[in-house]
């Protein structure tokens, strides 16, 4: 995606979050949400430019041990980040607050 488009700025995360599910580390574009989620050189990369995907690219190539050190911060990540126990607790405090008025309220 061309960094500067609104429509690829405009998009998710979601493919990282997918690839770290399986323990698979995400190079990607550098827009915005991959760059939030990302953490640069730990749970994967984002390029910035042609030599950054070649350099990243290549080094997980040729690294089975960083491949799979980086795949399985990712996955780590995106679980305590994402997971289902945190879903859950969010979930819960969304309906509690809908169900529940506060004192704010009256």
């Amino acid at each position: 995606c061309i960094r500067d488009s609104v429509f690829c700025e405009g998009k998710s995360q979601l493919k990282y979050h997918e690839s770290g599910l399986v323990a698979v580390p995400t190079v990607s574009s550098a827009t915005q949400p991959y760059r939030d989620a990302i953490h640069l050189g730990v749970t994967g990369y984002y390029a910035t430019n042609q030599d950054d995907w070649y350099h990243y690219l290549s080094q997980l190539i040729n690294d089975p041990e960083l491949r799979k050190s980086i795949g399985l911060c990712a996955k780590n990540h995106v679980i305590a980040k994402f997971g289902p126990r945190v879903q859950s607790l969010v979930s819960s405090s969304v309906i509690n607050n809908i169900l529940i008025p506060s004192n704010n309220d009256t």
